[in-house]
């Protein structure tokens, strides 16, 4: 386990998560917001599982780039979502970017604040992690996704700024949208 809270477990993935993952990746209107592509098959989550275990043991069950984390519920042990280190792991300034998702089904609950708390409480007590000493973390959210940025909001991140054409999702068809970044310093 990488961190708990009052409702929520974050842990590694396990083999057996393949289900719960594929449920909100495979759902357009979860991943029209993302990456990556909306899953068609469990086995493309089996495949991203076996990938993120890789990367736990690579980094020896820290934080590290594009792995994240399961955010199962204590009460019912459902997983429901992810939150993780995306792209951004810059050993020179000390930051790392937050990324997260939650199934569509457990959204509107404060479960995603709840766990983006949890992770900057984490780093905090953890600021070294591989060979970067985390001294800030950001989180991006594109103009058509404000829900995004009320959890950063509410997890007590603060605006640092708009980027023209700084991401792209699914629902931008892979050309480059505004957005807005969040930061916090640790």
């Amino acid at each position: 386990m990488l961190y708990e809270t009052e409702r929520l477990l974050v842990r590694q993935w396990e083999a057996k998560d393949a289900q719960a993952l594929f449920g909100y990746a495979c759902d357009p209107e979860v991943t029209r917001m993302l990456r990556f592509p909306t899953y068609k098959t469990v086995k493309e989550a089996e495949s991203r599982i076996a990938d993120m275990r890789a990367n736990y043991d690579m980094s020896s069950g820290g934080l590290c780039s594009e792995t994240d984390w399961a955010v199962q519920l204590k009460e019912t042990g459902a997983v429901i979502g992810a939150i993780g280190v995306t792209e951004t792991f810059d050993s020179a300034t000390g930051t790392v970017e937050l990324g997260y998702v939650m199934n569509r089904l457990y959204q509107g609950r404060g479960y995603m604040t709840e766990a983006v708390v949890g992770m900057l409480c984490y780093i905090k007590e953890n600021p070294r992690q591989g060979d970067v000493q985390v001294k800030k973390v950001i989180a991006k959210y594109a103009v058509n996704n404000p829900a995004s940025g009320r959890v950063m909001e509410k997890a007590g991140m603060a605006l640092r700024e708009v980027r023209k054409d700084g991401t792209w999702n699914n629902e931008s068809g892979g050309c480059p949208i505004d957005c807005v970044v969040y930061e916090v310093r640790v």
